[in-house]
């Protein structure tokens, strides 16, 4: 400050100035704070009770006597609740200040963002008043989190499937909560309501006080199955079959605080289950004999089969029946005499294995095994030559692809199916990485991968594909002069990178062609593929026939397409008529014509002029279609016993296959 002292005569106009100097006063600095701690302690209804301590710094040297230090709370802007300290002093340094305020939660629903939020954003002001003065003046206003309950999140570490001695099914959840807050309560009820598909299956309930500190707590519930017999036969059927299972949790947790009050809370998981891995039924080959025929010449066989039913649960179940196809894979070349030889070949059906316990279901403990010997005899030449050869060397695995084994399992009836993985190739002809056909790839490839399928990917234009049928498929030709490709594919000399996708195609149980539709075909690129990579002595021809005995049976295959057009374009009445007419040549010429069998066509029409949640809508559709591949119907085309005479004629009355696909659901 300057300070100025004067004298003035009163006859006289001026004045002599005896000083001038500055003088530096030490003020409160803004009175400088820090929030200690912000404690939720209590909650009495709606009403949340708060602790906040804060330490105000006066900078200045002497003491401030106040009228009142105020504090008040916000959410949203609006204010939920206030505390005051009244005639205190602020002394020289550090002052901790403890203020205690209940905050309203039902102002702007704050006991509802509490209950589900992780973290609230509320506001907080600290204003002084002064004695003897009538105006507050704020000191700070500052930005505050608390953490909330965050839903109460729920994870659920494991389960068993267990029987109670009525018969009634349960699951055991190991299930941990966690309480994200600052303060810890205690759990007044606890129950849950499990759905499978969309429709109840179950309840638990505990009902007993026990302590909800912060932080983890781990719990076991029993969920009773009370469902109805549809829905659990269901769910007991896919946990079985060792499906990756969805369920929809939804608890009801009731908390208590120290005054009494009781909060419900509500909230809704999806938990993912992993059905039963293990194997329920597995075939082994007991003996095989065989028997050569002169005239004509063949052979008989009679094979026996030891049929094994695993009972992988910790209880007992009832075998009702079992019946499904068998095949085996000739992992070499196979002969027998002068028989033969016959060529490497995977998935050979052998027979429909029918097993009937209907009259007197047979009971097996848990952890338990049934075994029993089936037989089966056969003259088919190639089969049982191949059979007995590698039932000879030790090498014979007899597997089932499909088939149904219904159980009793407790009060219930339910079927299971072999959870069926496959390897699954999928070639990818579309040069955008970012485009929709790359969102149905990857679409593809997730959900198969999830469902325990191995996938491989043959990305044509990320390998560099660039092919066509010439000479330079090949490492060396039969014939130099004159270039015929039906000469040199059987051969097999071609270059590493077409010996690579033969190699994935050999390997895949799946096919799918993902491709723009181009011109009512597939793109160049992939057609290109096909011409080169299905090849004679490998897709048909030379050791192989066709259709049905083509290198490829056994093998299945599918469509994922987009079109420019919207849908009703591709009808049987519209411009550009039925789309599997359009694929017909792709889907009878280059699937079933080489032994595969072909699942109906996914088309996704127009995409590009759709919105994204359209898109994302196919995409779904496309997902919901993968996952359940294995219920998936083929395309029912005419087999060879559909055809007759040399020309192999259709036989009277039997639709064609063009009119079989060319069918509208």
């Amino acid at each position: 400050m300057v300070g100025k002292v004067t004298t003035k005569p009163p006859a006289e106009d001026n004045y002599v100035e005896i000083f001038d100097r500055n003088q530096n006063f030490q003020g409160m600095g803004g009175l400088p704070f820090i929030i200690n701690t912000i404690d939720f302690v209590d909650a009495n209804g709606s009403m949340m009770d708060f602790q906040i301590e804060i330490d105000l710094n006066n900078k200045s040297p002497t003491e401030a006597d106040f009228d009142s230090i105020d504090c008040g709370i916000y959410y949203k802007s609006t204010l939920v609740g206030d505390a005051s300290i009244t005639n205190t002093q602020l002394f020289a340094g550090h002052n901790i200040f403890n203020f205690e305020s209940s905050l309203n939660g039902e102002l702007n629903n704050l006991k509802s963002g509490f209950i589900s939020m992780e973290t609230l954003a509320l506001e907080l002001k600290v204003s002084v008043t002064c004695q003897d003065a009538s105006d507050s003046i704020e000191i700070f206003n500052t930005a505050i989190e608390i953490k909330g309950f965050d839903g109460i999140p729920t994870a659920i570490n494991s389960f068993d499937l267990n029987e109670s001695t009525s018969n009634t099914l349960e699951l055991e959840l190991d299930v941990t909560i966690n309480n994200p807050s600052d303060i810890g309560v205690d759990i007044n009820q606890l129950s849950f309501d499990l759905y499978y598909q969309s429709t109840y299956l179950g309840e638990g309930f505990k009902g007993q006080l026990m302590n909800f500190p912060r932080g983890d707590t781990p719990f076991l519930i029993n969920i009773t199955l009370d469902g109805t017999n549809e829905i659990i036969s269901e769910f007991l059927g896919d946990y079985i079959s060792g499906f990756n299972l969805t369920l929809v949790l939804e608890s009801k947790i009731t908390i208590q605080f120290n005054s009494g009050s009781n909060w419900l809370m509500e909230t809704q998981i999806d938990v993912g289950m992993g059905g039963i891995q293990e194997d329920l039924i597995s075939i082994d080959v007991q003996e095989i004999s065989i028997l050569p025929k002169i005239f004509p010449i063949g052979v008989s066989y009679d094979i026996d089969f030891e049929i094994t039913i695993h009972n992988p649960l910790k209880f007992e179940f009832q075998i009702k029946s079992f019946t499904g196809p068998s095949y085996f894979n000739d992992t070499d070349s196979s002969s027998y005499l002068i028989i033969g030889p016959y060529s490497a070949k995977n998935d050979l059906y052998i027979y429909d294995i029918d097993m009937n316990w209907t009259d007197s279901p047979v009971s097996v403990t848990g952890g338990g095994e049934y075994q029993e010997v089936s037989y089966f005899q056969g003259t088919n030449i190639e089969l049982g030559i191949r059979l007995l050869d590698e039932y000879q060397k030790n090498q014979l695995y007899v597997d089932l692809k499909a088939g149904d084994l219904t159980l009793i399992i407790g009060d219930y009836e339910t079927t299971s199916q072999p959870n069926i993985t496959m390897k699954v190739l999928i070639v990818f002809a579309h040069p955008e990485s970012k485009s929709f056909n790359a969102a149905l790839k990857n679409t593809a490839v997730s959900t198969l991968t999830e469902a325990g399928h191995e996938v491989k990917v043959s990305d044509l234009y990320e390998i560099g594909w660039n092919f066509h049928v010439d000479r330079t498929n090949f490492t060396e030709l039969k014939d130099n002069d004159y270039f015929k490709p039906q000469s040199e594919q059987p051969l097999g000399k071609y270059i590493q990178k077409i010996k690579d996708e033969q190699a994935k195609v050999t390997w895949c149980d799946m096919i799918i062609f993902q491709f723009p539709m181009y011109w009512y075909s597939m793109p160049s690129i992939l057609k290109s593929w096909v011409d080169i990579v299905f090849s004679a002595g490998f897709a048909y021809g030379g050791d192989y026939g066709y259709f049905e005995k083509a290198g490829f049976a056994g093998k299945k295959a599918l469509i994922c397409t987009t079109t420019g057009g919207p849908e009703f374009f591709y009808t049987e009445k519209g411009r550009s008529g039925n789309y599997k007419r359009i694929l017909y040549p792709i889907i009878y010429g280059m699937f079933v014509f080489t032994g595969m069998e072909s699942y109906e066509p996914q088309v996704f029409f127009g995409p590009a002029h759709g919105t994204d949640e359209s898109r994302k809508e196919m995409l779904k559709k496309y997902s919901e279609f993968l996952k359940d591949i294995d219920n998936q119907k083929f395309i029912p085309f005419n087999k060879s016993d559909k055809f007759e005479g040399q020309m192999m004629t259709l036989k009277e009355n039997e639709k064609t296959n063009i009119e079989i696909i060319g069918d509208e659901k």
